[in-house]
């Protein structure tokens, strides 16, 4: 019957009663387990996407269920979009990290760990949770820290994207003057990787940026203009080289 009720056949678009009745079959099985598994999840399974319907705090609350297993977890986040989404960003962070919970608890790859820790992270920042993106950040310059020691040829490039991303972390979580000397030494080791390899040389520009701004939130306004110069002057010899760059961040 839900099934029926949620889904149409033709357009294939969710009927405009599916975020009122999607809402109210969660908050039942949060009370009666057997519509948990014997509704809910089934429903999910085969059309995940109707999640997409839901408000940030339903979508928090299907995160919180206690059956919601695996399998579901992994159809639903699928349907997720890769971008921040401001009306549900929240349960995006509350799904991803009760996924993330999960695959950690089978998963013993380091890179493969320092991958869900990164996209945690990064749900956690749209979500403004920034001391949880801090959290999920130290955990993979960790992992990277521990691999660089055993083969720094294939790990560093990656160990400094790490901390550029704590340095955007630290900040975030108001933590600014210990943000600045955790960006500059993934710059130093950008730097120093782009004078080898210059198809390295995009991976400078975002720490750079990223000092910019850090510097430029203290006051280091002198110090902030020749980072963001630095920057601005990588991105204008990539693209006139044609090599694919984000053009988002060249404009900001």
């Amino acid at each position: 019957a839900p099934i029926r009720l949620l889904t149409t056949g033709k357009t294939g678009e969710p009927p405009p009663w599916t975020r009122h009745a999607l809402t109210t079959l969660i908050e039942t099985a949060r009370r009666w387990p057997h519509i948990e598994t014997g509704q809910l999840y089934p429903l999910l399974q085969k059309h995940p996407k109707l999640v997409l319907t839901l408000t940030d705090s339903a979508l928090t609350t299907l995160a919180e269920l206690p059956g919601l297993n695996l399998s579901t977890l992994e159809r639903i986040e699928a349907q997720l979009p890769d971008q921040s989404y401001a009306d549900l960003d929240m349960g995006i962070a509350a799904i991803t990290k009760r996924l993330t919970t999960q695959q950690l608890a089978y998963t013993h790859d380091p890179v493969t760990r320092a991958q869900l820790y990164t996209d945690l992270g990064s749900r956690m920042v749209n979500a403004g949770q920034n001391q949880q993106a801090l959290d999920a950040a130290d955990e993979v310059v960790t992992i990277f820290r521990r691999l660089i020691k055993s083969d720094r040829r294939t790990y560093e490039f990656y160990f400094a994207q790490a901390l550029s991303n704590r340095g955007a972390c630290l900040f975030n979580a108001g933590h600014r003057e210990e943000a600045i000397p955790v960006t500059r030494q993934a710059i130093t080791i950008c730097r120093r990787l782009a004078k080898t390899d210059r198809a390295e040389e995009s991976s400078l520009a975002v720490p750079l940026a990223n000092l910019a701004n850090q510097l430029h939130s203290l006051g280091r306004y002198r110090e902030a203009l020749i980072a963001s110069r630095q920057a601005i002057g990588i991105y204008r010899r990539l693209t006139m080289t044609e090599q694919a760059i984000d053009e988002s961040h060249f404009a900001w």
